[in-house]
């Protein structure tokens, strides 16, 4: 924006817009004191760092031109003198900052698409809690093509300095990668991204006419936290229709089944050629009241608990699916089922005598009339929740139930008892004695679908199992679990693989809130309101943290590895904090890692593979030696060890371990037990699998380096903090140690896990080892297969669900 003003001497024009576009028009800048040359790395330095505090930046500048100019052309937007920055915040508001959450936990993903600086866009979507590792700009954009676009889309949720036709852009290619787009505006130039996204939202207060006449809704409050609420009103509508129909269609399945039965057996049993169960006058009864008084309040059913904590439903699901076949079925079998027994126990002695008693067939008639109507009030009352139990709510919850179902048994009372609705009815009053089989009727209606659904809540964790491992995530499987309210828990440092197999089998049972970020001081506030944290490795559990979480209300820290010397269990136990770990996955994980390490080093594949990608098939520096007969020396016999040590007999290799504690399985397998020093003489190849505790850190050092072989192999895949890195260093530069695998590095911290390709590494020793060529270092994946963190994210919702129900764990870490 410019503008030109009126001065004594010469007239000004003062321009101010975003700092890129201002750099561009500038050539010197106003110190306070006088003119300067423009100092243009400093202005864009300091911008960038107000941007990163997530203000909004403005830059001013300004011109003097000769008085009698009073018009601005484009021309006079150049050669300016930069005057200054402003940076303005608009901080999220507390609802906005939850309703990300909530999406995130609907499994809804926020886009941030704004015109603010990258940094700006960056800072603020860290606020709300979005994933904002990546922000592409409008200018990156403008250079992509529809399909390098449409792959982008799907792992960036910030895009600034953006265009209107650029909105338009992303709606579209997030649409082709099968997404349901909502896209908000309230512009002109917003029309064409609301009217191509799946729903359009205009703003009611701010949004122009051409943004409300575009869009499918108008936001009435212009709140964000408004669209999240909606979501869940959606659901809810959905999940009622649902239960309505379900409930609703076995009335007429069962009744089919009742006279197409009845018509059936009619040669077989004389009762049914005389009358059918019911009469036509019955099932249009059923049908009416059915609706009226007993659907009509099912569809008034209560929001259920955790709405936003299920997954989108899939926009190609049907009605019509296995579910609703097999409980219409099952339903429908019990309805006829019934009506059959009630009419055959009370109407079959109407025709003993040989003479046909009618009026007993009217009575049984109206028995299994009114047993049908009690089946259908024992569906009613399972029918509100279509996978959780009846026993986890309150059957108080929806009065207008209870309402419908004694107005109906108040109803059928009087058909079959008011003498005037008997004749229009076709009923009749029936010994007393008959009531209890009728009445009966509520439980076949109530338990065969309680112990189906049970019986499907069982399976589904192993079938969701088994999908896992056979690589199969189907985008839209069911996410519902029954039993007490979830407990939330803050996931911190959570990949994409956390997040795909912890939902899975989560299931619903608990309020699952990933993080990327690493649990530390300053992100522990994060966990507010929830009274469990699930942390890994690299997360700082110190005092600092747990002083925090506390004051946040957090009662457990769960932990999804085994090792805990990142936690102060002083700390924790003095705040009154419970810590559980996952103290075993899969061992072989680990042990065919660390055999995995030992080929590559031996073998130089690493090596061979750079080699002939870049086509030199030579084998000069290749040559490795036979494993067999080698002895190979394993520190730690536990179950990881145990594993590695039969990996490596299987070699041929000779077996020798050192242990405090000797395990009779290993002797058993012909593994020999022989003292530390022992082992460091003899070992060709070393392996340590052993915990980190205050007598194993740095076990080998340069006294335990000196005992080796020359030339030995040194491989650890346990932690990084048994070993002396600096003198490991020195020892293979001086051919001591002739090859050296490490999956875990003392000060891994900060490095590990993260993609720093693109920044320089601060640690001299980890470059120092990433320059030698009989290293290989891989990232802490020993534990990742799919087998170890799919036991992994099982046994930590195991661990929560058990400390949810009892306030204690199994696999609780207590002080030493």
């Amino acid at each position: 924006m410019a503008t030109l003003h009126a001065g004594e001497v010469d007239n000004v024009i003062y321009v101010k817009g975003s700092p890129e576009r201002m750099f561009q028009m500038c050539q010197t800048q106003f110190d306070g004191n006088g003119v300067q040359a423009l100092d243009l790395p400093a202005i864009a330095a300091k911008a960038a760092e107000m941007a990163g505090q997530a203000l909004r930046v403005l830059a001013m500048a300004r011109k003097r031109v000769p008085r009698e100019q009073t018009v601005l052309s484009e021309q006079d937007l150049q050669g300016l003198m930069f005057l200054g920055l402003q940076g303005m915040i608009d901080p999220p508001r507390e609802e906005a900052i939850a309703a990300v959450a909530d999406c995130k936990q609907a499994g809804v993903r926020a886009v941030m698409i704004t015109g603010d600086h990258g940094r700006t866009a960056q800072a603020i979507a860290g606020q709300l809690g979005m994933a904002a590792d990546r922000v592409l700009t409008g200018e990156q954009l403008a250079t992509m093509s529809d399909e390098q676009l449409r792959e982008e889309v799907e792992h960036v949720s910030v895009f600034a300095r953006v265009a209107p036709e650029h909105k338009y852009r992303i709606a579209t290619q997030l649409q082709q990668r099968g997404h349901i787009v909502a896209m908000t505006g309230d512009g002109v130039n917003d029309a064409p991204a609301l009217k191509a996204a799946n729903i359009g939202i205009a703003m009611g207060i701010t949004g122009t006419e051409v943004s409300k006449e575009a869009s499918s809704m108008v936001l009435a409050d212009d709140n964000f936290a408004t669209i999240v609420k909606a979501v869940e009103e959606g659901r809810n509508a959905w999940n009622n229709i649902e239960k309505a129909i379900l409930y609703t269609l076995p009335t007429n399945g069962g009744q089919a089944l009742l006279i197409g039965g009845a018509v059936l057996a009619a040669p077989f049993v004389s009762l049914f050629n005389e009358a059918l169960p019911l009469a036509p006058v019955h099932i249009l009864w059923i049908n009416m009241a059915d609706s009226v008084l007993l659907t009509l309040p099912l569809i008034m059913e209560p929001k259920e608990a955790g709405l936003l904590r299920q997954p989108p439903r899939n926009p190609r699901e049907k009605i019509v699916n296995r579910l609703f076949v097999r409980r219409v079925g099952l339903v429908s079998l019990m309805m006829a089922l019934w009506g059959f027994l009630v009419y055959y126990v009370f109407g079959a002695s109407a025709l003993a005598s040989g003479a046909k008693d009618t009026g007993l067939i009217v009575q049984a008639q109206t028995a299994a009339f009114m047993s049908v109507i009690w089946v259908h009030l024992g569906y009613l009352f399972t029918a509100r929740r279509i996978h959780a139990s009846a026993f986890t709510f309150s059957p108080f919850s929806n009065p207008w139930i209870l309402l419908g179902a004694g107005l109906t048994l108040l109803c059928q009372a009087a058909i079959t008892y008011v003498p005037f609705l008997q004749d229009l009815f076709r009923t009749a009053a029936f010994p007393a004695a008959w009531w209890w089989l009728i009445i009966a009727g509520f439980i076949p209606g109530f338990f065969a679908v309680e112990f189906e659904k049970w019986w499907f809540r069982r399976t589904a964790e192993t079938s969701t199992l088994d999908r896992i491992r056979h690589h199969e995530f189907p985008p839209w499987a069911p996410n519902r679990h029954p039993g007490p309210l979830p407990m939330k828990v803050t996931v911190f440092s959570s990949k994409p693989h956390d997040v795909a197999f912890f939902d899975r089998l989560n299931a619903g049972r608990h309020q699952l809130d990933f993080l990327p970020e690493r649990l530390t001081p300053r992100t522990a506030p994060l966990a507010r309101g929830a009274p469990a944290v699930c942390v890994f490795v690299h997360d700082e559990v110190s005092r600092a943290a747990l002083d925090v979480l506390a004051e946040a209300g957090v009662k457990l820290i769960a932990l999804r590895c085994a090792g805990f010397n990142n936690v102060d269990l002083r700390a924790a136990s003095d705040l009154g904090i419970a810590v559980v770990r996952v103290p075993a996955y899969s061992p072989h994980a680990v042990a065919e890692h660390a055999a995995g390490l030992i080929l590559t080093l031996n073998r130089k594949y690493h090596r061979a593979y750079a080699r002939i990608r870049e086509r030199n098939f030579s084998l000069d520096g290749l040559m490795g030696f036979d494993l067999h007969g080698r002895t190979v020396g394993v520190l730690g016999t536990g179950k990881i060890g145990l594993c590695f040590a039969r990996i490596m007999h299987g070699f041929g290799c000779k077996v020798v371990a050192c242990d405090t504690c000797v395990s009779e399985e290993a002797a058993r397998t012909g593994i020999a037990y022989v003292p530390w020093e022992t082992l460091l003489e003899v070992s060709d190849i070393i392996s340590l699998q052993c915990p980190l505790t205050p007598q194993t850190r740095h076990i080998i050092t340069a006294a335990s380096i000196a005992r080796m072989k020359p030339g030995v192999m040194l491989i650890n895949t346990s932690r990084g903090g048994l070993i002396d890195t600096p003198a490991v260093v020195e020892a293979v530069k001086s051919g001591q140690i002739g090859a050296l695998g490490l999956d875990v590095y003392e000060e891994e911290e900060g490095v590990f896990y993260e993609d720093l390709s693109e920044h320089p590494l601060n640690d001299d020793v980890l470059v120092q080892l990433l320059m030698l060529p009989n290293v290989v270092i891989t990232s802490h994946q020993a534990f990742f297969t799919r087998d170890a963190v799919l036991s992994i994210a099982q046994t930590t919702l195991e661990n929560l669900t058990e400390f949810q129900a009892q306030g204690v764990c199994t696999h609780a870490v207590k002080l030493p």
